[in-house]
């Protein structure tokens, strides 16, 4: 018995016996047409189109002059209907002496002897049975790969059943509509020769990964029937039958053209960015090079200049004191008064260029970070300022550890100097100066706070405060608003980081961040 699907008569199931007789088997004549192992196949064929056409059954009886003694082959046809649609046809192959042979012996039974008449009954009516039980079951597998199919057509990817040498033997509706070829044209071709497929890897490696775990999932190029060449994800999975040999491959497609195009189009404006990136980079380095000489230069000149105006500025003080001195029954009031103005104004600019060369030093000095005692450099510090601790008879707390850390140790105590200073300097009237000085140590650098309990600072002006010259009680504080500019410059110039904490009113807790020397990173200095 064989089963053959569509119009031309495609051998989609075929039995042992049927593969015996027509000298081949199931692997070689499944995927193929049923007339195209007969003699005369256009008559056979025309045969097979009608009983599918009309789904009407027929019979027909051929001799075999080719075997001796000649038998007659009888073909029955039946057609395979679902949902009143013609899937297929049912073929039935009977050879006319084997049934002679049946017969003979059934005679020679009935002559032996009527005792063995129901026993040759019995194996009658058992041969029927099992032909008709046969029949029943590929009639039951037909409608059951029909209702397969079916579904199979109802899905939006293209679905393909290939045999194992790749030969096509299923196709469904939306194969045809991605490729556009029918499923008559399809059945029986090898799929990548018909796809003109392009592998993303070898096809070797495809097979043994899909022999291996009965599935491959990946990127194929296809070209369809009108020459358009698509991208396609493609999974593929084994079918194995009961003892585990592999039958047959589904593959399901669906089409990524357009999504490998804006793959491609993305990774283009990747590659893109990434080029206009480096070229901003590099123009970042040219301005930031410039710019580095300008400011040095700059610098430079403001140290220049600086430094130049001391030398007139100290002789308009002298002179002013020499007239103050010279003149007490000479001078009026106002005239003395305006001189000690011009006096204060002078002692204020000297210390206006004294902190600007000090901060153009600390920028243009060449700084060396070597491990540096924290303790010694804090003790120092405390030793330098213990005159105006006692002046205000403030209150003094420094606790340890102290690690050591990597850091120029001129740089760091004027650093701790201008902070210290000004805890002791802007307190509010009748009011004790508490001064608190400790450090912590937090992933491979050390904070050192410096915490008093002065005026504090209003939110908006956290940030201003590091600037050059900026002073938030003009006249009420002496000074000149350089000192935490310095700091700043000289904990960026160490490479650390500086900070505020403050609420206006209630104090302020400045700290700065610096690496912690470690003997086994920083060679011992």
């Amino acid at each position: 018995m064989a089963l053959v699907a569509g119009p031309g008569s495609i051998v989609c199931q075929i039995n042992a016996a049927c593969c015996d007789l027509l000298d081949g088997t199931a692997v070689e004549l499944m995927g193929r047409p049923f007339c195209s192992f007969l003699a005369e196949p256009d008559r056979w064929q025309e045969g097979l189109d009608r009983v599918f056409h009309t789904a009407k059954p027929e019979s027909q009886t051929v001799e075999q002059p080719f075997e001796r003694p000649a038998v007659l082959w009888t073909f029955t046809m039946w057609p395979v209907v679902v949902q009143d649609q013609p899937v297929g046809v049912m073929i039935q192959v009977s050879v006319s002496t084997k049934h002679q042979k049946q017969t003979v012996a059934m005679n020679e039974a009935l002559v032996i002897g009527s005792m063995h008449q129901h026993e040759l009954t019995e194996a009658s009516q058992k041969l029927n049975a099992q032909l008709r039980e046969e029949i029943a079951e590929r009639i039951t597998m037909q409608r059951a790969l029909a209702e397969k199919a079916r579904l199979l057509d109802l899905s939006n990817d293209a679905i393909a059943v290939l045999d194992l040498e790749r030969r096509i033997r299923y196709w469904n509706r939306g194969a045809e509509a991605l490729y556009g070829w029918t499923r008559e044209e399809a059945v029986g071709k090898i799929s990548h020769l018909l796809l003109h497929t392009e592998f993303s890897e070898p096809f070797e490696k495809i097979s043994e990964a899909l022999e291996r775990n009965n599935h491959w999932t990946g990127e194929l190029s296809h070209v369809t029937r009108d020459g358009r060449r698509i991208s396609v994800l493609v999974r593929k999975v084994v079918d194995r039958d009961d003892q585990g040999k592999a039958v047959a491959i589904l593959e399901s497609m669906t089409d990524i053209t357009e999504r490998a195009k804006a793959d491609e189009a993305l990774r283009e404006a990747r590659t893109r960015l990434a080029d206009r990136a480096g070229e901003l980079e590099e123009l970042v380095a040219e301005r930031t090079a410039e710019l580095t000489a300008t400011n040095q230069q700059l610098e430079a000149f403001v140290y220049s200049m600086a430094h130049d105006l001391r030398a007139p500025l100290r002789s308009m003080q002298g002179f002013s004191a020499l007239v103050l001195g010279d003149s007490d029954s000479v001078l009026s009031a106002p005239s003395r008064d305006f001189l000690q103005r011009i006096d204060q104004s002078a002692q204020f600019m000297d210390a206006m260029l004294s902190d600007l060369l000090a901060f153009s030093r600390i920028s243009q000095q060449q700084v060396e970070l070597k491990r540096v005692n924290l303790e010694a450099v804090t003790g120092s510090v405390l030793a330098r300022v213990q005159k105006e601790i006692q002046d205000v008879n403030a209150c003094v707390e420094c606790s340890g550890p102290w690690p050591d850390v990597l850091a120029h140790e001129g740089t760091l105590i004027q650093i701790l100097l201008n902070l210290t200073g000004n805890a002791l300097k802007f307190v509010r009237p009748g009011v004790l100066p508490n001064l608190r000085l400790r450090a912590e140590e937090r992933s491979g650098v050390v904070r050192v706070w410096v915490e008093d309990n002065g005026v504090g600072i209003a939110p908006d002006y956290l940030e201003q405060i590091f600037r050059l010259f900026i002073r938030l009680d003009r006249g009420k504080y002496p000074g000149t608003g350089a000192g935490l500019a310095i700091v700043r410059k000289g904990v960026e110039r160490m490479g650390g980081r500086v900070g505020v904490e403050s609420t206006l009113g209630h104090g302020s807790r400045f700290w700065i961040e610096l690496l912690k020397y470690d003997p086994a990173t920083f060679a011992p200095q």
